[in-house]
């Protein structure tokens, strides 16, 4: 097969789904949890299905009828064996408040996880400049082990895989975790590994070409 030959049908369908990735991050915007943008989470399991729209109703007798409630586990019949509830940052009278509502309206088991918003914002910051400095160090590392205009390409193949993952988060509306952050990563891990052996393969051919 001549895959090269074929490199604009690659380009194509690269750059379609490079421009789909990008517009749904710019028009459904990244899903950030807590770890990013501060708030209260309350995760909460119950011995029977309960329908989301119960658990809201209970949730806004509380004054948190704006609260993010999503369903976990398999449904059936509309309803769920467990719940989350995201809401802004709760005091622990409050937080305490509202697990208690829970456990008295669904005998819910629930678990509560609060971060300040300074503190996400912190998180965010050092995540965006994980990935920044992780980007900048390979790049250096490319110009120094093969030749400076190694790094460019690399950097665009890089920053391609990177938009591309957190274009699905956006796409799939997934929660955005500091285990994102992991995985992003890890993709990059993984696709400077793959580019450092192709950039390999063509130094060794460079004098035969």
């Amino acid at each position: 097969r001549d895959f090269v030959g074929l490199r604009r049908y690659w380009f194509g369908i690269s750059a379609a789904v490079l421009v789909l990735s990008i517009g749904a991050i710019g028009i459904k915007h990244l899903n950030l949890g807590i770890d990013f943008e501060g708030g209260t989470k309350v995760t909460a399991t119950v011995p029977r299905p309960v329908a989301v729209e119960d658990v809201r109703a209970e949730a806004a007798k509380l004054g948190e009828e704006g609260a993010q409630i999503v369903g976990r586990g398999s449904v059936v019949d509309d309803k769920y064996p467990g719940f989350q509830i995201q809401s802004e940052e709760l005091s622990p009278a409050e937080s305490t408040q509202l697990t208690q509502a829970l456990r008295r309206a669904f005998d819910a088991e629930s678990s509560v996880q609060t971060v300040s918003a300074s503190f996400g914002r912190q998180i965010a910051e050092g995540a965006i400049l994980a990935i920044f400095v992780s980007l900048l160090l390979i790049s250096i590392y490319i110009a120094f082990r093969f030749q400076a205009k190694f790094a460019t390409p690399v950097m665009l193949a890089l920053l391609h895989d990177v938009l591309i993952t957190v274009g699905i988060y956006a796409l799939l509306g997934r929660e955005v975790t500091t285990a994102t952050v992991a995985a992003i990563l890890t993709v990059l891990g993984y696709s400077i590994y793959d580019t450092i052996i192709i950039f390999d393969r063509i130094r060794e051919n460079i004098p035969i070409m």
